[in-house]
Formats: C-alpha cells, structure tokens, sequence
C-alpha cells in the first residue's frame, strides 16, 4: 500500500491545499499537523449517550481506525492536554462533552493487520500490541502498584506471562488505571475481527475464538473498572459464542441509524470537500466510482477511495486494491446455480435478493448462500437497495458503485489467468466485437478446456456458467461498447448486447442455449436464432445506430460449446 505523507510546499491547482491523510490513521497528527479533516468528533457523544459496552461494525477502510483514535485523543487523561486538538471542532462547541475531555484513564488496542498463518504466530502479535499498550502506561503505574499487582504488571509487560495471562492482561490494566487514577477505564479495542477472518482461513479458528472469548469477556463483562467498552470490526461474529458472556453488549451495524454518518462520507460532506480542493466539476464521475453505500438509509462514499482520489485526482480503484478480494474470488468459482443467477444479475447493474444474518458462521460460509452474501454486504461489497421483508432480515441488493463493479469483473479475469487462459483475455472479446465468429469460437473452446472444471459445467444450467463467464470478460471492451445483461428488448429479454459508443459501430447480441437430451447442437442455435429474430433483440441496437448488427448463438454441453454466427440483414455463417 502507498502512503503519501504531507507536504506542505506541494502545489495543488491554484494554491496550496492541505494534504489529504492517506493511509494516516493518528488523529493527533491529522489535526495538528493541519491535514484535511472531515469532522466526525460527534461521535464522541453519541459513544457516551450509548450503551456501556457496543460493537460497531462497518467495511474495512471507513475510518474505523481513525474513529477511534479520535476518542482516545479525546477521553484520555494525558499529562500534556489535547484540548485545543477540539476547541475548532464541532465537539468544542458543546461544552457540557468537553467537559469530559482529557478525564478518563483509556485502554486503546488495534488488532488490525494481525493476519498470521498460524495460531503462534497470531499469539505472539497479540502480546506484542497488549505489551506496546502496558509500555505506553508505565510511566504513570511505575511505582504506584503494590508488589502483588506490580508482578502482574510485568509478567505481561517482559512477556513472562502464560495465555492465561494474556487472557486477563485488559482486566488487569483496566483495574491497574483505575486504582491509580481513581477513575473507571475506557477500552477501545480497535478491528477486533481480524485475527477471527484470519484463524477461520487457516485452520486455527477454535483457538483464536476461545482465546478472544475468554479475553474480552474478562475486560469487559460486569467489570467494575471499565467506564465502556468500544469495539470495531467487519462484521459481527456472536454464534460461536464470541461474545457468549457479553450480556450488556450492544451492536449497531450498517443497517442502524445510529452512527450512521459517522463512518464513510455523507454527500454534503464530499460536496464541500470537492469544493474546497477545486474538484467541484468531478462530482458525477465521483459519485459514479465512489458513492452508493447506504447506511440506514444514510448515503455515504468510500472514505478511502475520495481522501486517494483527492491525491491523486484520477478516478480508479483504490478501495478494492487494498485487499485480495478473496471474498469475490470464491464467489465466482462457485458453480451453484442460484449463486451463478445472482452474480449474472449484478454484474448486470441489477438487484437481488437476500437475508441477512447479522449473527455470521464463518464456518458456515461454504454452506449457506445466506452467509455469502451477508458476508459480502458487511465487507462492503454490497449495499441495500430496499427492504424485503426486515422481520425476515431479506433486502434487495446490489453493486454499490462502479469501483466495486471494477473488483468483480477483474476477479473473473484472475481467475482465467491463474488457469492459464491469459493469452485468450484479449483475443475473445475482439474477436466478438469484430464479429469473428471461429475466432470466438475456439477462444471460448480453449477457455473451457484449460479454465472451467467438469462441476462448473455439470449442472442444470451450463449456459449461466458461460452466460456470466463470458460477460465478466468483456469489461476489457467497456471503452468501446455499453455492455448490457438480461436487459428488455423488442419483445423480451437478451442474454448480452454490446452497444457501440459511437454511431456506426458493430453491435453484437448473445444468446446462450443448453443442449436438450439428443439435441443436435445445430438445433439449439437455431433455436438461439428463431428467439432472436421472435423478440426483435436487434430494436435496441437499431435506437444506437449500431452500423453492423452482429448475432452470436452459443450452445454447450458441459464443457463443449458450439457457436453460430450470423448479421441481421446477411447470411448466418456456421463458426
């Protein structure tokens, strides 16, 4: 990942702007350093109006570190005052909350990036935050323990201490401060999911959650010496019994109003924003690659993708390209039908429907088409269109903006290329676009053999498979054509149709046909043909003044495809 770090002397348009915080997550440093800040210090009142122990969850890369690094800065007692960090801000003109500023002991622990390959390797970055946190507190508990607790205190601070001990290490800390400050503790405990997301993909899960478990549940169940307990992360993980002894837990997710605009950008905000660095005239293609995500029905951007975007000022991935995107990998390998039917709709702009377990099983992941796509609507990949059914926890989804769109149909092409069908990427959806019916042909035939298994293949529908197989591929002729899905035309419904950009050029329909039992696989072009010709699917390319209009039949059987050419207003070709 790039950081870009301040320079003041940098110009930028017409004058010098602040430097936007990429990849800084230190409050301190955003605010006094003078980089641009989009205010979200209210949040420290909401936490406070809340409950005493709450879970907020939201996609990777909202500001979640930011956040609570904010109310650290803001609640802890510190021998040099934070004060002034917040007297310009909108917390600071609310006197009754800066009278708690600077007043309360804080616990602040981030498991963010502690993804190990195993359960030793997971344990030993634990200790080393939990101890970095112990370090960062000697100097007011030095000497001020008795000998009992002052062992405690060491044991986990020269990393003497056993699990057990690491176990308690937050309790022990928390009555550590408020012994010595007379004051109950705030503990902030910052993507706590992590190490779970991790220990799930590498066979060491049971470990990781019995060790979590016992260790929050100490810090922060019925604990006299904690004031609240803050936590964030992806999602919430409560089946396993994670937070079992948690009783007095609170969970607001992406689907509460609460919080709702205090993570992500709200649309004033980036207004303002764009404004302000002389980007007004971006709006649209911002909102296009950016927007879309809804909160409780609150419209927010990716925040990591508009602070980049302000760097750098070009309008492309940035969100998605900060992680593996393993999550839609899998996705597109699945071969279940209704997974396939899905995934055909949304890579076509279109919404589907889905329930929403809040309550995730990440062992259930392969399982449950529920648990899918609950975990790619909490990771971000998703976004609430409307409700179904809330009693029922089912939402219509969809595709949030085009950065994401970007994610899914690039999945598509790595997962060609780590199957060997690289050198076929460019040469399929040319030789489509050009109307070469035997290059396109062999290309889908090579692509079969050397990148589909028989399972994908060996179901029900095989021409979903193609269907979404060829349409993630043709993102590469997006510069040149509009590529539609299952979209109305004529009388019915295309499978896809590429649409030129300018007048005059080729436009193409496809249409996808499984071989009937003893069906010739002539007669199942035809058939592809006849249902073209029926429905009139060339109306559409005719609106676009299309010059020449290509129809392509494609006909499988498994891992065996047939394809037919032909252009209205000339002679079919046999490919």
């Amino acid at each position: 990942m790039e950081e870009t770090l301040k320079n003041p002397t940098r110009p930028r348009a017409e004058k010098n702007y602040p430097a936007s915080p990429v990849g800084i997550s230190d409050f301190e440093r955003i605010v006094g350093e003078g980089y641009y800040y989009i205010d979200k210090t209210l949040l420290a009142r909401e936490i406070w109006e809340a409950g005493q122990i709450i879970l907020i969850t939201r996609p990777r890369r909202f500001g979640k570190t930011l956040n609570m690094d904010m109310l650290r800065c803001f609640f802890e007692k510190r021998s040099k005052s934070r004060r002034h960090l917040f007297e310009n801000l909108e917390i600071g003109q609310h006197p009754e909350y800066m009278a708690l500023q600077g007043t309360f002991p804080v616990i602040w622990l981030s498991f963010k990036d502690i993804e190990a390959g195993d359960w030793e390797s997971c344990f030993k970055a634990v200790k080393w935050r939990v101890r970095e946190e112990y370090k960062r507190h000697e100097p007011e508990l030095s000497g001020a323990l008795d000998d009992y607790y002052q062992k405690q205190f060491r044991s986990i601070l020269d990393d003497t201490g056993d699990e057990v001990d690491f176990e308690s290490s937050i309790q022990w800390l928390s009555k550590f401060l408020s012994d010595v400050s007379g004051k109950r503790a705030l503990v902030l405990i910052d993507e706590y999911d992590i190490p779970i997301q991790t220990a799930q993909k590498n066979g060491y899960y049971d470990r990781a959650v019995s060790f979590f478990r016992n260790m929050l549940a100490r810090a922060l169940k019925d604990n006299p010496c904690v004031e609240k307990g803050v936590l964030t992360g992806v999602l919430r993980i409560a089946r396993e019994s994670l937070f079992s002894g948690l009783n007095n837990l609170d969970v607001f997710s992406i689907l509460d109003e609460k919080f709702s605009d205090k993570f992500g950008f709200t649309d004033s905000e980036v207004d303002r924003t764009l404004a302000y660095f002389g980007l007004g005239d971006r709006k649209d293609t911002v909102e296009r690659w950016y927007d879309g995500y809804s909160m409780a029905g609150t419209r927010v951007y990716n925040p990591w993708s508009i602070i980049n975007f302000l760097e750098k000022r070009k309008t492309k991935p940035y969100w998605i390209n900060t992680s593996d995107n393993a999550l839609v990998y899998d996705l597109i390998q699945r071969a279940e039908p209704v997974i396939q039917r899905k995934w055909e709709a949304l890579l076509s702009g279109r919404a589907i429907r889905g329930v929403i377990d809040e309550n995730i099983v990440f062992s259930n992941l392969h399982d449950s088409v529920d648990a899918l796509w609950t975990v790619l609507f909490f990771s971000g990949y998703l976004t609430v269109e409307s409700a179904v059914d809330e009693s029922l926890h089912e939402y219509r989804l969809k595709l949030p903006n085009l950065e994401v769109k970007e994610c899914f149909k690039s999945s598509v092409q790595r997962w060609i290329r780590s199957a060997g069908g690289a050198d076929h990427l460019d040469r399929l959806p040319e030789a489509l676009a050009d109307g070469d019916g035997e290059t396109f042909r062999k290309s889908l035939q090579n692509l079969a053999e050397t990148v589909l298994s028989f399972h994908d293949m060996g179901g029900d529908e095989p021409e979903r498979v193609w269907h979404v197989f060829v349409l993630g591929m043709l993102v590469r002729l997006e510069k040149t054509h509009r590529i539609r899905s299952n979209r109305e035309s004529g009388l019915g419904r295309y499978d896809i149709m590429l649409i030129p950009r300018r007048p005059e050029g080729p436009g193409v329909v496809l249409e996808f046909k499984k071989l009937r039992k003893n069906e010739e696989p002539k007669r199942a072009l035809q058939r592809a043909f006849e249902q073209m010709d029926e429905k009139k699917y060339a109306a559409e390319l005719d609106d676009f003044n299309a010059g020449r209009k290509i129809a392509f039949a494609v006909a499988a059987r498994g891992k065996r495809v047939w394809v037919d050419k032909r252009e209205w207003g000339g002679e079919a070709v046999w490919g």
